[in-house]
């Protein structure tokens, strides 16, 4: 018996209709979504107030701080004689050439017949000294001790002698050096400022200052009450305002040509943040006075510093506003505050990012920062919403496709 071989149904395909309906529902799907975009409405203006300092009413002085540089000046700014303040370009100069680090002794220096006789030439003229012998030898970091804390001018001259090999050699550089510094009004004769044609301003020697105590080495060392040499034995500090007021450096100077020199740096507290203040008067009867009135001027600055907030804590600084819909406030996470010198300008620099697409609460989008001469306080910039993606309608009638 014959059997007729039934062929399998062909199933018919789908519409073309539908096939460009899925197509379409498909690339919907999958193409990116535009990113959000931010609108900002925050505003912030400056007010900079003037500052009335405790000046003393001779000579020359000037503040600044670290971070802030140069605050403010008083006189006329013209170079004059700094007497032992010369001593802190002498060790900047020599660490320049024979860098130490924090805790070294760094290699040894031998006293010679020269030194002995620089002691002695020093002590002839009433200078300040310590006691060397020939032979002796000290680290360079005790020879750094022995300049700066009891001032002694022939440990000047010793580490210009055993540095550069001469005085002339070693003004040469110093002056240089002082050039690339930046600090344009001073100028060395010597190595101690025994001489008066060493000098400088109050404004370049706050300057000075500031990078002194930058300087790990050395800030240790002015902030020290005293230290032990080979043949001088104990030396003292002539900063005899150290550990008052929160004076922790720098150098003391007195000469009949340059009168007191004082040259201070003390660390305060301003609302809760700690800033190291430099200072430097010129030009006193004595050097009793010069660290007298350094003191009234150090404590009437404090005033001249304010904390000024920006932005405070959910502060709505903007939105983000999404194509299908959806808008998020933009809030500072806390507040925007800066400790600044009430002359200065302060701005505010508000960066919120263009290439989120959808964020959720309390999620970083950018930053606020409180900004004063380049310093910067940041805080983050949060949603504080979520912003979900679009519903499917949105993805399948958005006007692009």
């Amino acid at each position: 018996m014959n059997t007729v071989e039934k062929k399998p149904e062909r199933r018919s395909p789908l519409p073309v209709s539908v096939l460009v309906i899925l197509a379409i529902l498909i690339i919907a799907w999958i193409l990116p979504l535009p990113a959000l975009k931010a609108q900002t409405s925050y505003s912030y203006k400056s007010r900079p107030q003037p500052v009335n300092l405790d000046w003393p009413s001779y000579g020359e002085a000037a503040v600044g701080a670290e971070g802030y540089g140069l605050l403010d000046s008083h006189g006329a700014q013209v170079a004059q004689p700094i007497a032992s303040c010369t001593k802190m370009i002498t060790a900047l100069a020599v660490l320049k050439k024979h860098p130490l680090s924090a805790g070294n002794q760094g290699p040894t220096i031998t006293i010679t017949s020269d030194d002995v006789s620089a002691y002695n030439n020093y002590v002839a003229q009433d200078g300040s000294v310590v006691a060397v012998s020939a032979g002796e030898q000290l680290s360079e970091y005790q020879a750094l001790q022995a300049m700066l804390l009891p001032s002694a001018n022939n440990m000047a001259f010793t580490l210009a002698r055993w540095g550069w090999g001469s005085m002339n050699s070693y003004v040469n550089y110093a002056n240089k050096y002082l050039g690339q510094l930046g600090l344009k009004n001073t100028h060395v004769a010597d190595a101690s400022g025994f001489s008066p044609q060493s000098v400088s301003t109050a404004s370049d020697l706050t300057s000075l200052g500031l990078i002194v105590m930058s300087n790990p080495v050395l800030s240790g060392i002015v902030g020290q009450s005293s230290a032990d040499l080979p043949v001088a034995g104990t030396v003292k500090n002539t900063n005899w305002l150290l550990g008052s007021n929160g004076i922790n450096g720098i150098k003391t100077g007195n000469t009949e040509q340059a009168g007191g020199c004082y040259l201070f740096s003390a660390s305060r507290d301003i609302d809760g943040q700690k800033i190291l203040v430099v200072g430097a008067v010129m030009g006193a009867d004595n050097l009793t006075a010069a660290m007298s009135d350094s003191r009234d001027l150090l404590l009437s600055v404090d005033n001249g510093f304010t904390k000024v907030t920006v932005a405070k804590k959910n502060e709505i600084l903007g939105i983000y506003a999404a194509s299908w819909g959806s808008v998020v406030n933009l809030v500072a996470k806390n507040d925007v505050n800066v400790v600044t010198w009430q002359t200065r300008q302060v701005s505010s620099k508000l960066d919120i990012s263009n290439k989120m697409v959808t964020v959720k609460r309390g999620q970083k989008v950018g930053t606020i920062s409180a900004v004063v001469w380049g310093k910067k306080n940041n805080v983050d910039v949060v949603a504080d919403d979520n912003v979900p993606g679009p519903a499917w309608q949105w993805r399948l009638y958005r006007r692009h496709l």
